[in-house]
């Protein structure tokens, strides 16, 4: 066994998502060479909010010789800014979103790590992601399939978030060069452009992480990150992505669904699951649909929107948009003189916050 190299994987996740973070572990340690040493994290907000002690006990029996599953809390991390990432959340989202992007300031020990969605299957060694060379780039990323899928979508992409459809990436699998980010402060500018500019958005994170780290991204090949859709696609599988609301605990005949099945039948989880597709009411598929329908008028309206990430960006950097502020002159009344003294006022300049 090498014991000179750890592969650092990252999930994050609450307990409506544990049984299929459950599937995906037990898809890698399937298929992961046993050479290698691989370190999980999970993040989570603890026991009061995060995960119950029972999946914690679930995910921990995934645990193999050559794969080590750790618990990390970030509540001390996300805390002072926690109101504002549940004022950005929408439909299904939870902030568990967001905690990649405190990666690098939690883990001060590691240079690049991987960070994995929970609704996913690995069908090839993790490994051979992790050895992907970054070079200089902040990130590594397979195309978004979902964006370039509605002229809607493409408008938004390319007119609001300011990336080419071509070239904006899915944040669900991520390859970090945590040392860039740390050099980028990505951090930092996530949470100034959140706290200052409070941006609506279709993808939360993913729009945020597409900007900031744009023209330091090295696109991966697609079969790391193969969502769940019907376009065509005949090259080599090795991580398919039930993204969107292809869940194949909810629907039949999703694509590439055999591959979840294979590996949810060896959790504990395997008959909640069929039951959960099964009790899947028409209500909450009609929910689903409205939520896609949403997307678009969502998209739509942020389009139309005065306060956009392209437009406050597009003549200025991150860091001149975070701490700009304006200068407002307050004019002042000259009184007439007294006839034994003369009043000159000075005037006051005061700085104010301006948001574009």
């Amino acid at each position: 066994m090498n014991q000179q190299e750890i592969i650092p994987i990252f999930f994050a996740t609450d307990n409506n998502y544990a049984p299929y973070l459950c599937v995906a572990l037990k898809s890698i340690t399937t298929n992961c060479n046993k050479n290698y040493n691989y370190k999980v994290h999970i993040l989570n907000t603890g026991l009061a909010t995060g995960l119950s002690e029972a999946n914690m006990q679930a995910i921990k029996a995934f645990e193999t010789d050559y794969l080590k599953i750790e618990f990390n809390d970030v509540s001390s991390i996300i805390a002072p800014i926690k109101e504002l990432l549940n004022k950005s959340l929408r439909d299904y989202y939870s902030d568990t979103t967001f905690y990649r992007i405190f990666i690098p300031k939690m883990f001060p020990e590691y240079h690049k790590v991987l960070y994995l969605d929970c609704d996913i299957v690995v069908l090839g060694d993790i490994a051979e992601l992790y050895h992907t060379d970054l070079k200089d780039n902040i990130l590594g990323a397979v195309t978004d399939e979902v964006a370039p899928s509605h002229p809607t979508l493409i408008r938004y992409v390319e007119e609001t978030v300011g990336v080419p459809v071509n070239d904006y990436f899915c944040a669900g699998i991520i390859l970090f060069n945590l040392d860039a980010m740390r050099e980028h402060k990505v951090d930092e500018k996530f949470v100034g452009l959140l706290s200052k500019y409070h941006f609506t958005t279709v993808a939360q994170d993913q729009d945020y992480l597409n900007v900031i780290c744009k023209g330091h991204v090295m696109l991966l090949h697609p079969g790391w990150d193969k969502q769940a859709n019907d376009r065509k696609y005949k090259d080599k599988l090795n991580l398919i992505h039930y993204n969107m609301f292809s869940k194949p605990w909810r629907y039949k005949k999703v694509p590439y669904e055999k591959y979840f099945w294979k590996y949810a039948k060896k959790t504990p989880f395997y008959k909640d699951m069929l039951n959960s597709r099964k009790n899947y009411t028409q209500a909450q598929r009609d929910d689903d649909a409205a939520r896609g329908a949403g997307m678009i008028e969502l998209s739509l309206k942020i389009i139309n929107s005065d306060k956009t990430f392209k437009k406050v960006l597009e003549n200025t950097t991150i860091e001149a948009a975070i701490a700009e502020t304006s200068k407002t002159t307050k004019t002042t009344t000259k009184k007439a003189p007294s006839k034994t003294t003369k009043t000159a006022s000075k005037s006051k300049t005061t700085k104010t916050t301006k948001a574009k």
